[in-house]
């Protein structure tokens, strides 16, 4: 078994060249993708959480190499502990057997040593674009195309802990196991994680979304669905310098305030000018059903020249890049499996993991994609996955030399390893009454139809009042040397004509109070006992004949 601590002879030296030199750097490697994380890296993140915690005593298992072993634990989903340690130091000749004999109880406390900190810092050195815009798939006229999308069905390990602080949701009925949520910045094209944010399970995507904007730079177009339709977000993102388009409900009837020449309307929502496209995208399919679905997109690329209409319905087709990621990394990376960890921390430093081991895995697929001139799409992440974890298993370290190994790059670029060109959908997806799936019938055109918006005066308003004379009598007035009530105050400050009529908020600062939403219930009271009179259709009150 390993010992605990390092021999005195070494105290005075510094720890990395310390740990060099008695060789326990060894398994400090994630094979392959040892290119993209080099131990310098990891030592600055390790650096920077050192400044913030107290010193410890060298050990035989340094961080540095318990950061690579939480690491490759993201490569192993669902093995055991030592079994992903052997994989570490499995093909590597020069490490002694009988220093390699760790207990499954040093490896837990090796990686509690790590925390999440460091693993948060080594994923924010990481994050961000790693193509060019020049590589196929990830920019348009100009703009660099990134996506935004959650996750809510990662799951953790059934403890209370997890339960407490992850929830189980909101559905009637529970999860088999409490959720974690990931909301995901990526760039489209590559699925490169620009930014990520973990949450409970039912948090708000729109608050969510918020934090991931500092991430966000001028160059770059936001695509979102219809999830993040808030007139908040949409006032954030224009404050970093980006463009947005995004997809709102149909409930939401955005003002007109001119029309465009190809149909579509410029409005303002949020304080920000937006140019809005309402479609309809009809598909008749062989036996001559014609189904249609209306889509209304909200952009901040308001000329019609430059944007036409009909590309930026088609741009907005590259959104499902996020889901493909949404993919990749659970179904791929995690294979559906709950996360291990037991504990709310240790779960969080697990997904940061994951994060950095899927960042890794898109960085090399960037690098392929680059050096070849293929679509990104066309390089497959299984293939890069596996690859990966064989490297980790036959990786061999020599003590004085760095990670020598096959080219990862020349594996993706295989031919038949390649990834066919993406096609448009043959058929429908129609479902049973009964929710079962109806057999596919093939589709033979797909047209979009916009809509023209029709610019409507609405009538004025018709004013109508509350009878002023009060259904119950006012109650009585305050004696003298006694503080008026809230009533005798907002009769005091209301006007006696219709045309001189106060909403809440002009009455609240009025009197001085903070809270206007409890006035306006208080408001709709007193209107039905006739002591104010209110209109329809506006929040604005008078006061009764005096």
């Amino acid at each position: 078994m390993l010992q605990n601590t390092v021999p005195d002879s070494e105290v005075g030296i510094s720890s990395y060249a310390a740990d060099c030199r008695n060789g326990l750097l060894r398994p400090a490697h994630l094979g392959e993708l040892t290119r993209q994380i080099p131990r310098e890296l990891v030592e600055r993140a390790l650096e920077e959480e050192r400044e913030a915690r107290p010193p410890q005593r060298r050990r035989k298992l340094p961080l540095l190499v318990g950061v690579y072993f939480v690491l490759a634990l993201q490569l192993f989903p669902g093995q055991g502990y030592q079994r992903v340690w052997q994989h570490l130091i499995g093909g590597m000749a020069c490490l002694d057997r009988r220093q390699a004999r760790v207990s499954k109880s040093a490896l837990i406390e090796l990686r509690g040593r790590v925390g999440e900190p460091v693993l948060y810092q080594l994923f924010r050195l990481l994050a961000g674009p790693v193509a060019s815009t020049r590589t196929p798939g990830v920019a348009w006229r100009g703009w660099r195309l990134v996506a935004v999308d959650g996750c809510r069905s990662l799951e953790t390990a059934n403890t209370p802990a997890n339960e407490g602080f992850f929830g189980r949701g909101r559905a009637l009925t529970p999860w088999s196991h409490p959720h974690v949520q990931l909301l995901a910045l990526i760039e489209v094209g590559t699925r490169a994680i620009i930014d990520a944010v973990l949450a409970a399970a039912y948090g708000d995507e729109r608050k969510l979304a918020a934090r991931l904007t500092p991430a966000l730079r001028a160059d770059m177009l936001v695509l979102a669905d219809r999830g993040f339709g808030s007139a908040p977000l949409y006032r954030q993102i224009a404050a970093t310098g980006a463009a947005f388009l995004v997809r709102c409900t149909a409930r939401r009837v955005p003002p007109v305030l001119a029309v465009l020449d190809d149909g579509t309307f410029l409005s303002r929502l949020g304080g920000v000018d937006v140019r809005v496209i309402d479609a309809d995208v009809v598909v008749r399919l062989a036996d001559g059903t014609r189904t249609s679905t209306r889509y209304r997109l909200v952009t901040t690329l308001c000329d019609p020249v430059l944007y036409p209409a009909q590309d930026l319905i088609a741009l907005y087709h590259e959104r499902w890049e996020v889901e493909s990621a949404s993919r990749d990394f659970k179904l791929g990376l995690l294979r559906c499996l709950p996360l291990r960890s037991r504990k709310p921390r240790a779960v969080r430093q697990e997904l940061w993991a994951a994060l950095i081991v899927y960042q890794l895995l898109g960085r090399e697929i960037a690098e392929a994609a680059h050096a070849s001139g293929l679509d990104p799409d066309r390089i497959s992440f299984e293939h890069a996955l596996d690859h990966g974890r064989d490297s980790v298993i036959r990786a061999e370290i020599d003590p004085d030399t760095d990670y020598h190994g096959g080219s990862l790059r020349a594996y993706l670029l295989t031919p038949e390893r390649r990834v066919p060109r993406r096609r448009l959908r043959t058929s429908d997806r129609k479902k049973h009454p009964h929710h079962r799936p109806a057999p596919s019938v093939r589709i033979d055109e797909i047209t979009v139809e916009l809509r023209r918006p029709v610019l409507v005066t609405p009538p004025p308003p018709r004013p109508w009042c509350i009878p002023a004379v009060p259904r119950l009598p006012l109650p009585p007035a305050s004696a003298d040397g006694v503080p008026p009530t809230l009533l005798e105050r907002v009769l005091a400050a209301l006007p006696y004509r219709q045309e001189e009529a106060a909403g809440p908020k002009e009455i609240r600062d009025a009197i001085g109070l903070s809270n206007v939403s409890h006035l306006t219930h208080l408001l709709k009271a007193w209107a039905a006992n006739g002591w104010v009179v209110r209109l329809p259709r506006r929040t604005a009150c008078f006061g009764p004949d005096p």
